[in-house]
């Protein structure tokens, strides 16, 4: 993930919903130079990530790349390692039961 990427994506989910950038700073508890600094690209300290995310209304994962991921996407892949974990399952049944 691109610093300037994410930094293009928090401004931008800010001027969607309308926030000053002294009024998402309140919210996370960060100085307004902090959350600033963020839009223009500098590090990111700490894991604001989940609460960034419920402030704009999105999820992480398309707060962090850009895309938002369709529920069928994800039913398929919580089904696949759904499946995973069952074979894994049984190999590690089998491998402390022979013998």
């Amino acid at each position: 993930m691109k610093s300037q990427d994410l930094c293009h994506r928090l401004k931008k989910y800010r001027e969607a919903k309308g926030l000053k950038v002294r009024e998402v700073a309140a919210l996370l508890g960060v100085s307004v130079s902090t959350y600033r600094d963020w839009e223009y690209g500098r590090s990111i300290k700490g894991e604001p990530y989940e609460k960034l995310a419920e402030i704009y209304g999105v999820s992480v994962h398309q707060l962090l790349t850009g895309y938002q991921a369709s529920p069928k996407a994800i039913l398929g892949k919580i089904e696949k390692l759904e499946a995973d974990l069952k074979f894994l399952k049984r190999e590690l049944e089998s491998f402390f039961w022979k013998g």
